[in-house]
């Protein structure tokens, strides 16, 4: 525990300044801190977590010839001296600082605010303290079969693995290397970085790789862009050789990295290098067929069909071809051929071509004289007239007349509506003459509504004192005509419409949800998914379906065929993530940010 007291007496040599001095070896009076002097290459030791600067540090176990660098993560100056804390002063400079350890023994380190010529003390600012041991000699340990970056020059590999300069060991201090590593053909060649640690000294150590076998021009990738802690993962030659250029400098030094050496190829039936799937994608093999894009591409026979698609070109040629059951579907074709659903099915003659009603209803003894009734029934009336219809009228007898006195029949609808006239047209020829014929036309509406109850009936009354037995034989005859569908059978060449309406309840061909931790029954996804709800909440307090970052492109989750001839219904949660989300959960108002 550090013990800080309201005052301290603090009593100073003075300092003899000659001119032109501008700065001279620093003393702290209190004394906090220390540490065993590393002995590991690339091994920092932390002297103390709150040094101030008005405090010496003592360091033990210091190796004669050995170079060591101290820090100060504030700055500052620092004065080293061994033996006692005011002994012979070894080194005197600004942070961080190297020195070279003239004898061995123990060592004392002056913390101060400056290097004069005030030698400032502070007592404020807490300080993290370092040592670290720049010369101790770096062992290399390359497993059997690696190759480090320091053999330098060209070598020819598809095998082992590519190390720093120290292997398993850290790399080591003011290294400069290039090696360039090569298939020894025009295959490509693939560094593939994935199952190491990747550690360099951020910004200062830096490794540089290049597609061909010089370091010059653009590197293909470089460790200054990611801070010198991200991993490249596996990296991909065009050109059959990968050319590294590795520097560090005399301050910090890190693990390094490992990368497994392999010389891919388009034809060895996995996917490797830069490969997007076996043997296809990437730099060097022919590109991938999508099978979802509209367009022959990969090695389709068609538009998104064979040979590498789920989905054979003969099922969408249009002809029952292949092993379909159906035209385009059944067998191997992706389509399930259609059930038949349940329905009925009505038949109409678009045409006309119909059945026709047709009937003649005659009054034989027609009741005279004005204000008589005589009524005519058609029986077995069918509705659903197609069109229009007629009802042609013939009377006989004593129908002549002239001016407004005509001796004739008005004829009324089974409601009382009067629909027309026949009889005399003012022609005293008329009477016992020919029987006279009159047409009626009728609408497919009236026709409807006075067929509801299988009967029409229509009535024949006088006007004027018509006689009906002056002639002998007086008649009145009607002829109903009018034509409906007919729902037994058509003959002849006719066009007909198929009107079929589906009956029954709905079932699931498809129910299922992501709990079980799989995509479950019914699908097909070309990636391996989280379900373990990494982002926001899910929408039915089950699993989702998370692809994540790191998924290929494209990521596609796809039914089996299923059968929808009878119709269907397709709903699913779409959940998108909170904008704000820390990464990779963000919200996707940018172009490379998903669902």
């Amino acid at each position: 525990m550090k013990i800080f007291t309201t005052i301290k007496l603090i009593v100073l040599s003075s300092i003899l300044l000659l001119p032109g001095d501008l700065y001279a070896q620093c003393f702290s009076p209190w004394a906090f801190g220390g540490a065993i002097a590393p002995n590991t290459p690339g091994t920092t030791t932390t002297i103390s977590t709150c040094n101030f600067q008005e405090e010496y540090s003592e360091i033990t176990s210091v190796v004669a010839g050995e170079d060591y660098i101290i820090t100060n993560d504030i700055g500052g100056c620092a004065t080293v001296t061994h033996t006692t804390p005011t002994g012979t002063v070894v080194a005197f400079g600004t942070v961080p600082y190297a020195f070279t350890a003239t004898v061995s023994g123990t060592y004392y380190i002056h913390w101060t605010v400056d290097c004069g010529p005030s030698c400032a003390l502070d007592n404020f600012f807490c300080c993290v303290t370092t040592i670290e041991c720049q010369s101790c000699v770096i062992t290399p340990n390359i497993p059997a079969g690696g190759i480090p970056i320091s053999i330098g020059g060209t070598v020819n590999a598809c095998t082992g693995t590519f190390w720093d300069s120290g292997g398993n060991n850290t790399y080591g201090y003011n290294e400069n290397y290039t090696t360039t590593i090569c298939s020894g053909s025009s295959d490509q060649i693939t560094m593939d970085f994935s199952a190491y640690t990747f550690g360099l000294q951020a910004n200062n150590d830096v490794l540089y790789i290049y597609d061909g076998n010089l370091a010059t021009g653009t590197a293909l990738w470089e460790s200054i862009t990611g801070n010198g802690t991200v991993n490249p993962g596996a990296i991909t030659s065009s050109t059959g050789c990968l050319t590294f250029e590795f520097i560090s400098d005399g301050v910090t030094i890190n693990s390094g990295w490992g990368a497994d050496i392999s010389c891919p190829s388009c034809t060895d039936g996995i996917q490797n290098g830069n490969e997007t799937d076996i043997d296809c994608g990437g730099s060097g093999c022919a590109a991938c067929p999508n099978c979802f894009n509209g367009i022959q591409d990969g090695n389709e026979t068609g538009i998104d069909c064979g040979p590498s698609c789920a989905q054979p070109c003969h099922c969408t040629d249009g002809v029952l071809s292949g092993d379909e059951t159906n035209v385009d579907c059944g067998g191997s074709c992706l389509q399930l051929c259609p059930v038949p659903c349940a329905v009925t099915i009505t038949a109409n003659s678009s045409n006309g071509a119909g059945g026709c009603y047709s009937s003649t209803v005659t009054e034989a003894s027609p009741v005279g004289g004005a204000g008589a009734t005589n009524t005519l029934s058609f029986t077995g009336t069918p509705s659903g007239a197609l069109g229009n219809g007629t009802l042609t009228v013939t009377v006989y007898g004593d129908i002549d007349g002239i001016g407004t006195n005509l001796e004739q029949y008005d004829i009324y609808d089974e409601q009382g509506n009067l629909i027309g006239s026949a009889g005399a047209t003012g022609n005293f020829a008329d009477q016992c003459g020919t029987g006279m014929v009159y047409t009626i036309n009728l609408t497919a509406a009236q026709i409807d509504t006075w067929a509801a109850d299988g009967t029409i009936n229509f009535d024949a009354n006088p006007t004027t004192a018509v006689s009906t037995t002056l002639c002998g034989g007086d008649y009145v005859q009607m002829a109903l005509d009018y034509c409906t569908p007919n729902t037994n059978q058509i003959c002849g060449a006719v066009d007909v419409n198929l009107v079929a309406v589906g009956v029954g309840t709905y079932t699931y061909i498809l129910n299922n949800n992501f709990d079980d931790g799989t995509a479950g029954t019914g699908w097909n996804t070309n990636i391996t998914a989280d379900y373990s709800n990494p982002c926001d909440p899910s929408l039915d307090m089950g699993s989702y379906m998370w692809m994540g970052n790191t998924a290929p492109h494209p990521r596609i989750i796809e039914t089996t065929g299923l059968d929808l001839t009878c119709g269907g219904e397709v709903c699913f949660f779409l959940d998108f993530a909170t904008q704000g989300n820390a990464q990779p959960c963000e919200g996707i108002d940018l172009a490379n940010e998903g669902v």
